[in-house]
């Protein structure tokens, strides 16, 4: 018959062994008081077999029924009984909350208690109802201990108590993140980044590079053997290989979630506006005008492409504007030139043709070769050369007026 006692133990053992394989799924048994209950009621359920155990008396007609036609550590401490429980279990979750958190829970809770009879003396028939025979662990039934047995089983709550409150942080972390902790290096930070959907608050300290920095931020990204921290001022770049002096990081609740932020015709004010104080992951920048951006290396392009920045900053290009300038003044002496050109034609040809008819007929044929090539200069001039000019007058004119836009997109993280 299962004690007091004994069922306390199944309890705490279901909950702590339960807790441990859980962890492998990041699945926290303690902070959820649901996930208790149903870790109770699953490492109990085994021994609803019998009228007088816990759930016996709560179930007392399944129990009774159970009891007089199977008898107690039969049929419910057997492998199809506990897969077929859990294959239900399953089922149910699925469709009323599809996730098999609760799944989880229940089944290395039953598996708990089975794992606990099998290391009693009287051991427990795993095959039932194929084979009888009882399945032990170990097999020296002096290394058994014995079920209901006061001195025993308070011996064992005491080492399960122990264990569980040693393995509380292992609950509460997850065991591949307190793997992953415990070497406290960037390269298994970067795993971890890698493994879990949730934000990863950091506090580091290391050298880089024989640079000094510390600080505190979130991750938002692996990339080249490198990881990048997002700070209140900055993105910290921090390669595998830097000397770290502390490491230490937590699982936030918050999901890690990016989002992409499509841009057109912006001016710089309202594009600073838009990207103040974001992790930015990916940015793509079109513009109407060479600008150079000032972060990390200064580039002169109308397109520029950058990764992991924060708070990007762009300036005109003032070389390429002053020479714009110059070129400018050129084309307005070149103007001046060629209206003053224009204008010594017009006087030209109306010279010779003033002093035309008093010409020989010799003189007046050269003349008239003359006057021919002027005239076809001067709409050279009028109709080609000078309304070119204009155009690229205006042209530049309407580069150094018009106003910086951008267009393009970045993908940040949502923090």
């Amino acid at each position: 018959m299962p004690s007091k006692l004994s069922s306390i133990n199944h309890i705490t053992g279901g909950i702590i062994i339960t807790g441990i394989f859980a962890s492998f799924w990041d699945l926290n048994i303690i902070s959820n008081s649901w996930y208790i209950i149903t870790s109770i009621l699953f490492s109990l359920l085994p021994d609803i077999d019998h009228p007088k155990s816990l759930l016996g008396k709560i179930f007392f007609p399944i129990s009774k029924y159970l009891d007089r036609n199977y008898g107690h550590r039969t049929i419910t401490h057997g492998l199809i009984c506990f897969l077929t429980i859990i294959f239900i279990t399953f089922i149910i979750e699925k469709l009323v909350l599809k996730s098999s958190r609760y799944t989880t829970i229940a089944f290395f809770s039953y598996f708990s208690h089975l794992l606990f009879d099998m290391m009693t003396v009287q051991g427990i028939p795993l095959l039932y109802p194929f084979k009888k025979n009882p399945c032990v662990i170990p097999a020296n039934p002096e290394l058994r201990f014995k079920s209901g047995n006061f001195h025993t089983e308070s011996i064992i709550f005491c080492i399960l108590f122990i264990l569980g409150f040693t393995c509380k942080d292992l609950f509460k972390n997850g065991f591949w993140t307190s793997y992953n902790k415990a070497f406290g290096s960037i390269k298994h930070l970067a795993k971890e980044f890698k493994r879990t959907t949730k934000l990863i608050k950091v506090d580091f300290h290391c050298s880089i590079n024989g640079k000094t920095k510390l600080g505190e931020g979130f991750v938002i990204g692996v990339e080249q053997k490198k990881v990048y921290i997002y700070t209140e001022f900055d993105i910290i770049k921090i390669p595998y290989s830097s000397i770290i002096y502390q490491l230490d990081y937590e699982i936030t609740k918050k999901d890690f979630e990016t989002e992409d932020k499509y841009f057109y015709s912006l001016s710089l004010k309202e594009f600073y506006k838009l990207a103040a104080g974001k992790a930015i992951i990916k940015l793509k920048l079109n513009s109407n005008s060479d600008f150079i951006i000032d972060h990390k290396e200064a580039t002169s392009s109308k397109q520029i492409n950058l990764s992991y920045i924060t708070n990007p900053q762009f300036t005109l290009n003032n070389h390429l504007k002053e020479q714009k300038r110059k070129d400018l003044a050129a084309i307005n002496q070149e103007i001046i030139s060629t209206k003053k050109k224009k204008k010594e034609s017009i006087n030209a040809i109306s010279q010779i043709k003033k002093t035309l008819k008093h010409k020989n007929l010799y003189e007046r044929e050269n003349q008239t070769k003359i006057l021919k090539k002027l005239i076809k200069e001067l709409e050279n001039i009028e109709n080609v050369i000078i309304p070119n000019l204009e155009q690229k007058k205006i042209l530049i004119q309407k580069s150094l007026n018009e106003k910086v836009l951008l267009n393009g997109y970045m993908t940040y993280v949502k923090i």
